[in-house]
């Protein structure tokens, strides 16, 4: 008698992806009630789930807090000492102001967890993508206040390492670009190469800030108040390249008409964030344009699946180029 077989029993990635959050939570609940029994810290859902880090809503004492435990042995006492030093320099630089960030609560280098305050709101970034346009240009205003109160008076200068830069480049390139776009991505990348050489030891203003200053991690809050989240380390960062990290992320899911645009950015509200002082008006020609050029390169590298993703892309590249190339005419005249 032939054997039979029967069908074996698949498991799908959902319900693996499922299984793992569970097993995370209590294992990382029963941490947190050994390390800190009195505070009787109780984990809800897991937010987010990485093989670095796994990010939970939780409660203490009545109050919403976030949770983030790092799995790395050999980064989480980096990881937590990082993120504690860096809200306690956030927290003296705003002291007085009605910005924020999120506030420390508990930590644990040796655990690699760290707890830190939940706070309400609505992503910048979510609030810019409704249909309405009403606010835009306060919001932004706003986003600059925080960027101002929290670098004010810590600015340095420093000389511009071309070189340096041009590596990076190098290693900002599509792991699979649309053949399509293969000319204009060399385009892109030969443009960005002869700024970089061109601005070589120049004087760049830097300030220690957020590392990724962009609307995903800043919060509208009824008040009128944004607060800063996702804050790891406090970075020297150049304030142009922070400028255009902000900018390029804001307006990369709207397409722009030319006359309108200014290297792919809205005009518009370009003219108010560079009206706030952000970025040093020595900068907006060079260090800034610079930038902006290579958040726009980062932008097209970054995965996607959409056709109209793809084209809203490829439009920011040809913007950028076409004013680039006006730019260079103009200075040869």
């Amino acid at each position: 008698m032939a054997k039979i077989a029967w069908p074996k029993k698949v498991v799908s990635a959902r319900r693996i992806l499922k299984l793992r959050k569970r097993i995370e939570r209590k294992f990382v609940q029963l941490q947190l009630l050994l390390r800190w029994p009195r505070e009787k810290i109780i984990l809800d859902k897991v937010l987010q789930s990485k093989s670095a880090a796994t990010v939970f809503t939780g409660v203490i004492g009545g109050r919403e807090v976030i949770v983030k435990k790092f799995w790395d042995r050999e980064l989480r006492k980096h990881e937590v000492s990082g993120t504690q030093k860096a809200l306690s320099q956030f927290k003296h630089a705003l002291r007085g102001h009605r910005h924020s960030v999120n506030k420390f609560v508990l930590g644990s280098p040796k655990l690699g967890v760290i707890v830190v305050s939940y706070e309400n709101g609505e992503t910048v970034e979510d609030v810019l993508k409704q249909p309405k346009q009403v606010g835009r240009i306060d919001l932004i205003r706003l986003c600059c206040e925080w960027f101002n109160a929290s670098t004010q008076g810590r600015q340095t200068f420093e000389r511009f390492d071309g070189r340096k830069m041009s590596k990076e480049l190098k290693k900002r390139w599509p792991s699979n670009p649309n053949p399509d776009d293969h000319k204009l991505l060399v385009a892109l990348h030969a443009a960005l190469k002869e700024l970089a050489q061109s601005l070589d030891q120049q004087k760049l203003c830097r300030a220690p800030s957020h590392p990724d200053f962009a609307g995903r991690n800043l919060l509208l809050q009824e008040s009128k108040r944004i607060v800063a989240v996702d804050i790891h380390r406090v970075v020297n960062v150049a304030v142009s390249r922070s400028a255009a990290n902000f900018l390029v992320s804001k307006d990369s899911s709207i397409q722009v008409r030319s006359d309108k645009s200014w290297y792919g950015l809205r005009l518009d509200e370009l003219k108010v964030f560079l009206e706030s002082g952000i970025v040093p008006k020595s900068e907006i020609g060079t260090f800034f344009r610079y930038f902006v050029g290579l958040y726009t390169l980062r932008l097209y590298c970054h995965a996607i699946s959409s056709r109209r993703g793809l084209q809203l892309r490829r439009q920011k590249v040809k913007a950028y180029l076409a004013d680039f190339e006006q730019e260079k005419q103009l200075a040869l005249m």
